[in-house]
């Protein structure tokens, strides 16, 4: 704090609740001005490769929201892990409001809300680029010309952590990259690289305290460009006020599903890791691996 506000003298800092990847905290500055500070993780060295480059993916995706006036988090200051606390970390101004799965958000306003939601989520998959990848990749140029290419090393990368860490046979890992591969055309006809959330659930939807607006869409640090159905791996906003908000449903097309189910298996098979090695959660790690390996089976057939 000193750093950034030299002369704000004395502040107060509150531990904020729900996260698990980072650590935020609420910092009050005795002017009554509030920030929000994200702090990445310690251990890096068990972090998927990806996840090293979250911060610089944060701020390159709210420079897009803000450029067509979508409301998400305003950044202060970003470092990397060479930074005075020996961390990555975002600054961001405070944002008042609760999450969308709050016990807090009156029932009778969640369809409204949603379709608030859905309408964003509609002008954030309009945001395009001439590559897809991670944003932290495409600032730098790091991008992929075809979105087969970055799904499948995607893929590659989380099965390898989980053979290297015994958490998945070798053979295992074979057949559910071999279905990847037969995979190849779905992932083709994803030509036009959209600005995606790649971590959108209720938490990281913020709403107004009286219910009545979105606040913002937080934690975009995973953001990529790709194809917009990848916002869509499971069915948890299958709320027909969101659709109606977003402008068209989901497509029922049999390579539509079938491309969404694979979307799944990659969200699987990273939160299978991250569960096991990043949170040392055995219990809801086999859960991710027991679902990759039925929906693999099920894609089998």
């Amino acid at each position: 704090m000193t750093q950034h506000f030299p002369r704000a003298g004395q502040f107060q800092s509150r531990l904020a609740s729900g996260g698990l990847f980072n650590t935020s905290y609420t910092l009050t500055l005795a002017d009554g001005q509030r920030y929000m500070l994200t702090a990445g993780p310690v251990n890096r060295d068990l972090l998927i490769p990806y996840e090293r480059h979250l911060m610089p993916g944060a701020v390159a995706a709210y420079a897009l929201l803000q450029q067509v006036h979508l409301p998400c988090p305003e950044v202060v200051a970003q470092a990397d892990e060479s930074s005075c606390i020996r961390r990555s970390y975002l600054l961001t101004r405070y944002i008042p409001g609760k999450p969308l799965n709050s016990p807090d958000v009156a029932p009778n306003a969640r369809d409204a809300l949603y379709r608030q939601f859905g309408a964003y989520m509609k002008r954030m998959h309009a945001i395009t680029a001439p590559c897809f990848g991670r944003l932290s990749d495409t600032a730098a140029g790091r991008g992929f010309t075809e979105w087969n290419t970055f799904i499948q090393m995607t893929m590659r990368t989380a099965l390898k952590l989980l053979v290297g860490h015994a958490l998945l046979d070798q053979s295992d890992a074979q057949q559910l990259f071999a279905r990847f591969d037969e995979a190849t055309p779905l992932f083709k006809n994803i030509t036009k690289p959209a600005l995606v959330h790649a971590d959108l659930w209720e938490p990281n939807i913020l709403v107004s305290e009286d219910d009545q607006q979105l606040a913002a869409v937080i934690d975009a640090d995973r953001a990529l460009f790709g194809d917009p159905e990848f916002d869509f791996p499971s069915d948890w906003l299958a709320r027909t006020s969101f659709f109606s908000g977003y402008g068209k449903p989901l497509s029922t097309d049999p390579a539509a599903i079938r491309r969404r189910q694979f979307y799944h298996l990659v969200y699987l098979a990273q939160d299978a890791y991250v569960w096991a090695v990043e949170y040392a959660d055995q219990s809801e790690a086999r859960r991710c691996l027991t679902e990759l390996m039925d929906i693999s089976h099920t894609l089998a057939n």
